[in-house]
């Protein structure tokens, strides 16, 4: 996250989403002592668990203090298509995991089998907010609070250059910082190199984004494949997720439509209906809730 105080503009960092490249520019431009870049990580003692700091899900942001400008301030997040986001998070987790395959990802995309492997994890590290597995962190996490978005604009990675040309008109940033944005922004490879995206096609990678990114697909409007498990371990992980029984024969309950308690009563995942931006009149919202 960049917060710069001149400008009254708070930048939303959701992770593989070119955020880096934005984020640094305007850091480099803002006035001198007028931008707060939050990076590195860090333990957070309420949340009882390490949090990273450049990117911060919203249900996180709302323990620190500046969880106000929100409300006070213009707020941009960039987006991206749910496959060549998941095939970017997957690369990135080996490029953090060790030497050897932060060197492999220089030069090649992340093999079938670590594909896999990553996929049959991801559903238990979502569900466990795992901090190694941030970058897969579904986007609405960065972008809305609950069912309420907290963003004012939008830019897709897949039509940067487009989006950051609406977004001059709001007249948020000085134009010679646009300039150098839409600058940037051609730099900026609008698709994956031929490897990652072949991985993009992978029915298991489209399978799993379906089920995790949900909201992501119906908030943000993304077209999605039909697509199917062909991996029998990743079937079985989805199919005790998604049965309606026992919570404790329940692989990830954060999946689970439907949990049956031993002490109480059922409880039900109804997935809720949520605007891409905010409108009009901003409700303050309080941290305690």
């Amino acid at each position: 996250m960049l917060i710069c105080h001149d400008w009254k503009l708070v930048f939303l960092h959701v992770p593989k989403c070119a955020g880096t490249s934005i984020r640094r520019l305007l850091e480099q431009e803002a006035p001198l002592g007028s931008a707060i870049s939050f990076f590195d990580f860090e333990y957070n003692h309420i949340l009882k668990r390490h949090v990273d700091m450049a990117h911060l899900p919203l249900m996180d942001l709302r323990h620190y203090a500046e969880w106000k400008l929100l409300n006070d301030y213009h707020t941009v997040a960039v987006i991206r298509h749910p496959y060549s986001r998941l095939v970017s998070a997957c690369r990135e987790y080996y490029r953090q995991k060790s030497r050897e395959t932060e060197v492999q990802m220089r030069n090649h995309p992340p093999t079938s089998e670590q594909l896999l492997d990553y996929l049959r994890a991801l559903p238990a590290a979502l569900d466990a907010h795992d901090l190694r597995y941030v970058h897969a962190f579904p986007a609405v996490w960065f972008t809305h609070y609950g069912s309420e978005p907290m963003v004012d604009t939008l830019l897709d990675c897949h039509s940067l250059s487009r989006d950051l040309e609406e977004f001059r008109a709001a007249e948020i940033l000085p134009q010679q910082v646009m300039d150098k944005l839409v600058s940037s922004a051609v730099r900026i490879p609008q698709t994956s190199a031929p490897a990652m995206t072949q991985l993009e096609t992978d029915s298991n990678l489209q399978a799993m984004a379906n089920l995790l990114y949900q909201e992501d697909f119906n908030t943000f409007g993304f077209s999605r494949n039909n697509a199917n498990f062909n991996d029998s371990v990743l079937q079985q992980i989805v199919e005790q997720s998604l049965c309606t029984t026992a919570s404790h024969c329940i692989s990830c309950l954060g999946l689970a439509p439907k949990v049956r308690w031993y002490w109480g009563r059922d409880s039900n995942r109804i997935p809720p209906q949520m605007e891409r931006v905010r409108h009009g009149n901003r409700r303050k919202i309080n941290p305690q809730e």
